[in-house]
């Protein structure tokens, strides 16, 4: 996938802009905005491949850590416990790439609301990790 997308180049970069305040003395206020190229497109394709590349590696380390014993305090014990601290992690990852991906394709390219986007993409996740939580009692995965 990412073989096939590098030779495509600039079709698959996606222009970030930024706000540039400009000194005009004819306005009414003294100065004006303008949206100009911030120089650093994104590439789309390797905003796609980070967040399969990020769900792949968390789901990669949960296959490989489940069936051993040392392992059953990362992986079932706290799956009986229903905390799961790495799952929260990947999310909090994750959740904000894929936001920043949608923004981009559905054309919003402001670098400040994509910074903005990310941050609060990546802060509701984690704390509602850290809401949720202490809310789910052990024996709350299985049956009753």
């Amino acid at each position: 996938m990412l073989r096939e997308g590098w030779d495509k180049g600039e079709k698959m970069n996606a222009v970030v802009w930024r706000m540039a305040p400009k000194w005009n003395s004819t306005a009414a206020d003294g100065y004006t905005a303008a949206l100009v190229d911030n120089g650093r497109p994104i590439r789309i394709d390797f905003l796609t491949a980070t967040f399969f590349g990020l769900s792949a590696l968390f789901h990669t380390v949960a296959v490989l850590c489940g069936p051993f014993d040392r392992w059953i305090s990362l992986y079932w014990r706290q799956l009986d416990l229903g905390f799961f601290w790495w799952r929260w992690l990947e999310y909090s990852l994750s959740a904000p790439t894929m936001a920043m991906g949608i923004c981009l394709i559905t054309g919003l390219r402001e670098q400040n609301a994509l910074a903005s986007v990310f941050m609060y993409a990546a802060t509701a996740t984690a704390a509602a990790g850290q809401a949720l939580t202490p809310s789910l009692s052990a024996g709350s995965c299985g049956p009753p």
